[in-house]
């Protein structure tokens, strides 16, 4: 099932495996697109000890019984630029540099 508006509370708290089914860690939020108003980005944590998130792009994402299937592997999401998960918005400059490093068009 594909993740949308009617299912983005489902996802915040549930697994996010790879694309092969490792595990990568755990959602934490969802960001939705100010114009389409889909979901876009979710960021996750690898481990409850380390306070980093990380973004992972939503497109071509799947919401399992088991968790959430994102369409990359760990060590590409561990390598995401960081940016500042305190705001409500990713900065124009930040997507860019995110959607660059996973090889998505700005």
């Amino acid at each position: 099932m594909s993740i949308d508006q009617s299912n983005i509370t489902d996802v915040v708290g549930t697994t996010v495996y790879s694309f092969d089914g490792e595990r990568i860690g755990e959602a934490e939020r969802v960001y939705v697109d100010d114009q389409s108003d889909r979901p876009t980005w979710l960021t996750l944590r690898m481990s409850p000890f380390r306070p980093t998130e990380y973004f992972v792009p939503l497109v071509g994402a799947n919401r399992s019984p088991d968790g959430v299937r994102v369409n990359y592997d760990k060590i590409t999401v561990e390598d995401a630029p960081r940016v500042d998960v305190d705001t409500a918005r990713l900065s124009e400059s930040e997507e860019t540099k995110l959607s660059r490093h996973y090889g998505l068009e700005p």
